[in-house]
């Protein structure tokens, strides 16, 4: 039956890194809708193996398919919304957001689709992601991917406490995110001129991450500005030791040279 082909595709379709299970797959969902050609679910998850097959206009036709038989699938209008965002075609940006918007106005609990909005505003620099960051986090606020993203649009904005704030809220969650702690650093030593303080959030995300070639950079530059020149010359090199082609560091390394 096409319950027994569908079946089967998601059990394929769950393993896909096993060798021929996105071609079984897609076999067992052409079964499936050869079967019983109102199966709308069945077209949707087709979709799917086309959109990682990178089979866009078929994904799109595909959920198209899927929306004339129910037009109440929120994950159908997500994943056409992906797809816009993958083919890249002209207009398709507004395509993905208006298939987005569809997606949360059915299902109002949507993460993954107000994250895909706030990230498509964002990339405009339309205050609209604030929102549906915000609507992101209100629905799972354990997760840093939407604090993250939320401290990083008003950090571009230039609402640099906001960030502030927002950053100390990742730490709250993970006290080891590296980058949360480099982020505050980044903030203190260019907006704020607090050279020691952020000396010590570069020191920190160090800590956590020891291969973090732009942490040692920045915490050097904090070191030149303070006039600790042996430092600023230690965290220079060890950023060149972890990226030779770092540049930024040489060309501070030779400003501090005779000092």
């Amino acid at each position: 039956t096409d319950e027994d082909y569908y079946l089967k595709g998601n059990i394929l379709f769950s393993n896909l890194q096993i060798k021929n299970n996105a071609e079984n797959a897609n076999k067992a969902y052409r079964l499936c809708i050869k079967e019983n050609p109102e199966n709308a679910n069945c077209y949707v998850k087709l979709a799917q193996i086309q959109q990682l097959l990178d089979n866009y206009d078929e994904c799109i036709q595909l959920v198209d398919s899927a929306l004339m038989l129910d037009k109440q699938l929120p994950d159908a209008y997500f994943m056409k919304g992906l797809t816009f965002e993958l083919r890249r075609a002209k207009g398709d940006s507004a395509l993905a957001i208006s298939s987005y918007q569809t997606s949360i106005e059915l299902d109002p609990n949507f993460y993954d689709a107000y994250m895909r909005l706030g990230n498509l505003h964002a990339a405009k620099n339309d205050s609209l992601a604030i929102q549906y960051y915000k609507s992101a986090i209100y629905l799972q606020p354990e997760r840093i991917e939407a604090h993250y993203n939320l401290a990083i649009f008003l950090q571009n904005s230039g609402k640099f406490d906001e960030a502030m704030k927002r950053y100390d809220r990742i730490l709250e969650i993970d006290p080891f995110s590296f980058l949360a702690q480099f982020n505050q650093g980044y903030l203190l030593l260019v907006f704020a001129d607090q050279y020691e303080q952020a000396t010590l959030k570069f020191s920190q995300s160090i800590l956590n991450n020891p291969e973090y070639t732009e942490a040692y950079h920045n915490r050097g530059l904090c070191h030149k500005n303070l006039g600790r020149y042996a430092e600023a010359r230690s965290d220079f090199k060890k950023a060149l030791q972890l990226n030779p082609d770092f540049d930024l560091s040489a060309i501070q390394l030779n400003e501090i040279e005779g000092f």
